[in-house]
Formats: C-alpha cells, sequence, structure tokens
C-alpha cells in the first residue's frame, strides 16, 4: 500500500469470540474496520449519553448477548479512540455505548481493567466516559460491593474518582440493585473518619443520609458540619437540613450567600458612573485624538 503521507500505523485486536478487528491510521485520520459490535455503537453517537435511567438505551434488546463480552470490553478499554483528531464522533462515543452495554449485560470481567481507567488522564477530563464508568459500576455493584466501598473508603484515591464511586452507589441503592444497609455502614465510616476533609465529598455523604436514612443519624451530621468543612452548594446547610427533615420550622441565622462565601467586601454591582464617552469625542486621556482612533 503507497500514499504520500507517512507511514501508516496497523494494530491488530483479537477477541475469543468475533472477527479479527483492523485498525490503520494516517497522522490524524482513521480508518477502523471493526464487525458489527462496533458498527452498531458508533451510530448511536453521543445523544443517547448522559441521560436518565429511563432513556438509557437497551443494549440487550438490540442484540447485544453475552457472546458479545470481549468485542465489548475491547472496544470500551480502547486509548486509540481517544488519541486523535476525528471529524466522526460515533468513533469516539463507541467506548462509552461498549461500557455501557457491559453494565447491562452485568459483566464482571472488565472490572478490574475499568478501575484503573481512572489513572488515565483522558479519562479525567471526559464527561460522557465517566458517566459511562458510573453507569457500569451501578449496574454491577451487587457483585463487587465490597471493592466499591473500599475504593470509596480509600483515602489514597483521588477525591473525584471516589466522588464517582459513591454517584455509582447512590445509582445502585436506587434502582434495587444493592440494599442500605452496607452502604449505610459504609458512610458512617466515612464520616467518623477525622482525616476526611473534603467539603465536596462530605457533602454527598451527608446529602446521602438525609435522603435515605432521614434524622436517623442526624447527630452525626451535625458534629459534622461542626467540625468539618462541608459544601453548602451541594444540598445547603445544617440548618436547611434539618428544615428539610422536619426538625426546626425555620431559620436562625442568615443563610450564608456567595459574596460570603468568597469573602467580597463589595456586595453591590459595580456602578460606572463616568458619562459615556461618543467614538467621536475627545479621547480623555488627552491625546486630541478620536476616542475611536485612541483608547476604545
Amino acid at each position: 500500500f503507497k500514499s504520500h503521507k507517512k507511514p501508516f500505523i496497523i494494530k491488530f485486536n483479537y477477541c475469543n469470540y468475533s472477527k479479527k478487528c483492523l485498525f490503520i491510521g494516517f497522522n490524524t485520520t482513521m480508518v477502523y474496520i471493526m464487525n458489527d459490535t462496533f458498527t452498531q455503537l458508533k451510530k448511536l453517537g453521543k445523544e443517547p449519553l448522559m441521560r436518565t435511567e429511563s432513556l438509557t438505551k437497551d443494549y440487550i434488546q438490540m442484540g447485544f448477548t453475552l457472546n458479545d463480552v470481549n468485542e465489548l470490553i475491547v472496544i470500551a478499554l480502547d486509548d486509540d479512540l481517544y488519541y486523535y483528531n476525528c471529524k466522526d464522533e460515533g468513533l469516539l462515543f463507541a467506548p462509552c455505548h461498549a461500557l455501557m452495554a457491559l453494565g447491562q449485560l452485568k459483566s464482571l470481567e472488565a472490572f478490574n481493567d475499568v478501575l484503573l481507567q481512572f489513572k488515565k488522564e483522558y479519562v479525567e477530563e471526559d464527561d460522557y466516559y465517566r458517566s459511562a464508568m458510573s453507569y457500569y459500576f451501578s449496574k454491577i455493584a451487587n457483585d463487587k460491593l465490597n471493592e466499591l466501598l473500599n475504593f470509596y473508603l480509600d483515602s489514597s484515591n483521588m477525591l473525584y474518582d471516589r466522588m464517582l464511586i459513591l454517584e455509582s452507589l447512590e445509582k445502585a441503592y436506587e434502582h434495587e440493585v444493592i440494599t442500605l444497609e452496607p452502604f449505610e455502614q459504609a458512610m458512617l465510616e466515612y464520616l467518623n473518619n477525622d482525616d476526611e476533609l473534603d467539603d465536596g465529598l462530605n457533602a454527598m455523604t451527608i446529602c446521602n443520609l438525609k435522603n435515605y436514612t432521614h434524622h436517623k443519624h442526624i447527630k452525626l451530621i451535625r458534629e459534622t458540619f461542626y467540625t468539618k468543612p462541608v459544601d453548602t452548594f451541594f444540598a445547603g446547610d445544617l440548618e436547611d437540613i434539618e428544615i428539610e427533615l422536619g426538625l426546626r420550622k425555620q431559620r436562625e441565622t442568615p443563610r450564608l450567600n456567595i459574596f460570603d462565601m468568597f469573602n467580597v467586601q463589595d456586595k453591590q454591582p459595580h456602578v460606572n458612573d463616568r458619562p459615556k464617552i461618543g467614538r467621536n469625542d475627545p479621547c480623555p486621556c488627552g491625546s486630541s485624538n478620536k476616542y475611536k482612533k485612541c483608547c476604545l
């Protein structure tokens, strides 16, 4: 094969259940020759992603079965789909759909590799892929509950990743994939850890306890507000939570506003009281030139 462009790269991936997958690349121009699994996922694009459960694609109804698992894993974990400038957006979102299909099939084979995706820089910035990861984890949470809870509790993991796992556990509980007791105990262990000082993760955990156990752990929630930073943008401050739980009727203190949180002294919008200068007026800098040809 001859071309005027730079030498091409050929990469082969093999799947136990499928045909050979061929990848050919010329600089930033990519051609994928894959089987029907990839073709179906590619056609879905980004529109069905990051949707509520009721609007998420039913991949099983589309015809995906356990026989497709190995092919889906190859696509879901393929780094080459993230490192090129391609106008065909379908290629970029095929891994997200593959990951969500694996979740619906409740496939555990990819679990450890998907966890390792957190270590890749592009995954940190890809909201679509992270949303697909959360969906996958929520679907297999019953079988991997201990691993997910331990990841959430492990302070050596990145906070952003721990939040994603906590979000996955929320979805799993709300869709009756897991029961409340182990999830509740993990959140109590988290809040009782004096070293956990991230305001965002503290707020997420408090919000879950409030939503799922109501006022059962209000003593611990109050203690957390008194002794640790909590992001009040997430679910309000302690008084907001107590009002929502029916433990108080009204606020006793003014609600902290955005200016207070950022220590802004002037809380009034800036008003420019200088007279308006026309484009053809003399420039106020004293240059004798028109404003439009000087400092405008």
